[in-house]
């Protein structure tokens, strides 16, 4: 009697946390994102493409992300020190395509940046990426 009392309580608890679990996977949570950041990974850019801009001494960096996110670069001519910002004037708003001109740039001068996705920079390996207007 006591062993099918136990099996039974046992199976009612193993059932009820399978459940909680399951529903921990497939439903948002109380902040709004998913567990498994499926939205945080529609927002990796891909494409990335930089070329030179219409305007002298202007460079061009366009990207695109599978979901609408917001989107802007950071800059700057030393690979830790990104402390320039270039912000989507194209599509202020969330956007499946993104693109942002960087000016008054020098011509010999090595540029480092990385593309901000929903508030997290993407680069090479975790690393920024680089350019320079004399290469393209």
């Amino acid at each position: 009697m006591k062993r099918s009392r136990l099996f039974v309580i046992t199976g009612f608890l193993g059932l009820f946390i399978v459940g909680i679990a399951t529903t921990l996977l497939f439903v948002r949570n109380t902040f709004g994102s998913d567990i498994l950041a499926t939205e945080k990974k529609d927002c990796v850019p891909y494409n990335i493409f930089v070329e030179k801009g219409e305007q002298e001494y202007s460079v061009k960096v366009s990207w695109s992300t599978k979901k609408e996110c917001l989107g802007f670069v950071q800059y700057g001519s030393q690979r830790d020190s990104l402390n320039l910002v270039v912000v989507d004037q194209k599509n202020k708003v969330k956007a499946k395509t993104h693109e942002v001109v960087i000016e008054k740039l020098l011509t010999t001068q090595k540029y480092y940046f990385l593309v901000n996705s929903d508030d997290i920079a993407y680069g090479y390996n975790g690393t920024a990426l680089d350019f320079s207007i004399k290469d393209l």
